[in-house]
């Protein structure tokens, strides 16, 4: 996320991805869907594995896992393969080999201004079995089908001559640039020790973040770092297409190239993403083999805005299309494919959950074709962040057990192949019934206008409509035909809104109780139902229900003689003594 240290004084319907594997019925929402990736130590109620950690421990054996450091990654990187995750974000620091765990209290503080030992490789020379532990995840990886987008991030950013920089950063990609996993080398930290406050003397230490201070511009320490580490990768033998730096994109203060210290290029801050082009320009790589990796975080406009004047303040989704539009401008409309968010999510997740801000990021890539995205992130550092609503939710909750938090179902949804569109899955089309959907049953059905709603919808890509069905006894609404591939997995995903109580059978028959369905009927070529398969059905029950929407993705494989398909979406009382609604919303 956004560091500045040294720099002061659902889905759209109807649009389509081309897939990522083959020319099937249906499409991708994003061609490359990942997570920014700590492993969780399920045995340890305090953290995870820290990134440098789990690579010094892959041979180690766990017992109260049962099983070495390795085995726990390769199960945890199964779960992830299980979401859809193509891709993750992998993070290792120049780290200092004095600085055990144990002591990692006292680091970074300035002016020695170490980096503790268990979040990298040792600095200045990893030894060879860090090296060969890296090379062994990244082995993992692939075998899982898995590509791994490297974060070197440094704290030695302003070493002259670049010899230990060098030996670092050479032993690493020595050690991985063979590999299939190796998708893409991200160049990221700071100077060791930094200037905060402009005055001219080194008062604090650099920064730690992935984010390296591009908005210093082409000309700075930042600039000619950039300008030194990539072609020294190149003639390591890594394409000019998988090195990059995470260049911020949205922040109000840094895009308005305020006065800064001198540092700072012509002593003002420089858009980020411009900066990039810039080192890209500087060193004439082509334009067809640029990578733009971004940091992408969603918040209101003038929440990043400090001491300037912000007027016009937007909501979270419409400064990240104003900002993803902005950032295509600068490196080309054209070359929006090579626009990558390798970290993103929300930057104010207790005002704007991550959930929202993953829908939200995943929509606008998808619209504007860009390259993909890793969210911020599988699993939370320590347990102590998951009760800081400041910190956000992950997907994966911390602990022994597998459970997940609300972005997982987001990740799913992006994960998954869907159908084509669906027709008017948002119900935006239509007067009192939405165009597109048959209604029947016993009840009534409308198209509601939840924009009429305060605070709704809750993602503004939604659209200002939903379906709203409301029982009698049982009333659903059906999608006109939908075609689709035989023995192929789809993915889609709704949301809904339902909540009641007072199931008068809670244990019974799931088909009894009262619910809330998605129904898929599968249709062979003449229009007849399935021999094979005639549907699958999708129950949800007061359990599953919340007073406002929730994102449900539903998985299903189509039959070997299936050419089409209908999606209904129904209400069922079943002896529950009052009547239930539901709220169906952004089908995709």
């Amino acid at each position: 996320m956004l560091r500045l240290a040294g720099a002061l004084a659902v889905v759209f319907v109807g649009t389509l991805v081309t897939p990522r594997a083959d020319a099937a019925t249906g499409r991708h929402p994003l061609p490359h869907i990942g997570l920014w990736v700590q492993f969780d130590n399920r045995a340890n109620s305090f953290a995870g594995y820290w990134q440098g950690e789990l690579i010094q421990r892959w041979t180690e054996f766990d017992s109260t896992l049962g099983h070495t450091v390795a085995d726990e990654a390769a199960l945890q990187l199964d779960k992830m393969k299980a979401m859809g995750i193509t891709h993750i974000t992998y993070e290792l620091r120049t780290a200092d080999a004095s600085t055990a765990i144990d002591h990692c209290s006292s680091t970074g503080i300035f002016p020695t201004c170490t980096v503790c030992n268990v979040l990298g490789l040792d600095w200045p020379i990893p030894p060879k079995t860090q090296l060969d532990n890296l090379r062994a995840l990244f082995d993992l990886a692939d075998s899982k089908k898995i590509k791994i987008d490297l974060l070197l991030t440094t704290t030695h950013m302003e070493e002259i001559p670049r010899t230990n920089s060098g030996k670092w950063i050479g032993a690493i990609l020595n050690a991985v640039k063979t590999s299939p996993a190796l998708d893409l080398v991200l160049f990221g930290g700071d100077r060791h020790t930094i200037d905060s406050n402009g005055d001219g003397s080194r008062d604090t230490c650099g920064g730690q973040g992935g984010e390296p201070p591009l908005w210093l511009g082409v000309k700075s320490y930042t600039g000619d770092y950039l300008k030194w580490v990539i072609p020294f990768a190149i003639a390591r033998g890594v394409p000019v297409n998988k090195l990059s730096a995470e260049a911020i994109v949205g922040d109000y203060f840094v895009d308005s190239q305020p006065p800064a210290g001198p540092d700072a290029q012509d002593s003002h801050l420089w858009k980020p993403i411009g900066t990039l082009k810039g080192v890209f320009d500087a060193l004439n790589v082509p334009v067809a083999k640029r990578t733009y990796a971004a940091s992408f975080y969603e918040h209101t406009k003038c929440s990043t805005a400090r001491n300037l004047t912000c007027s016009g303040d937007l909501n979270p989704h419409a400064w990240a299309e104003n900002r993803m539009q902005d950032a295509l401008a600068v490196i080309g409309q054209k070359n929006a494919k090579r626009l990558l968010i390798t970290e993103g999510a929300s930057a104010f997740p207790q005002d704007w959950p991550n959930e929202h801000a993953v829908e939200s990021l995943g929509y606008l890539m998808n619209k504007y074709s860009t390259g993909g995205a890793n969210f911020w992130r599988w699993t939370a550092f320590m347990s102590s962040e998951e009760t800081d609503p400041a910190a956000g939710n992950a997907v994966k909750k911390r602990g022994m057990d597998f459970t997940y938090l609300p972005p997982k179902n987001e990740i799913v949804d992006l994960g998954g192949f869907h159908l084509t569109a669906i027709p008017n899955g948002s119900f935006e089309l239509g007067a009192t019934m939405p165009t597109g959907w048959t209604i029947s049953g016993n009840g009534t059905a409308r198209r509601y206008h939840l924009a009429g709603e305060a605070n709704e919808p809750q993602v503004p890509s939604r659209g200002a409509f939903d379906l709203r069905l409301k029982t009698g006894g049982s009333i659903r609404a059906t999608s006109n035909p939908i075609a689709v591939d035989p023995n192929r997995t789809y993915t889609t995903t709704g949301n809904l809104r339902f909540n009641w109580s007072g199931d008068p059978n809670p244990f019974g028959d799931p088909a009894t109780r009262p619910q809330v369905f998605v129904a898929v009927s599968y249709y062979q070529a003449n229009g007849q139902p399935s021999a094979t398969k005639p549907s699958d059905t999708f129950r949800y029950f007061q359990e599953d229900g919340a007073a406002d929407f929730r994102t449900f993705p539903i998985q299903y494989r189509t039959p070997a003689d299936a050419a089409t398909l209908r999606l209904t979406i129904g209400v069922a009382r079943n002896g529950l003594p009052t009547a239930i609604t539901l709220d169906a919303d952004n089908l995709r």
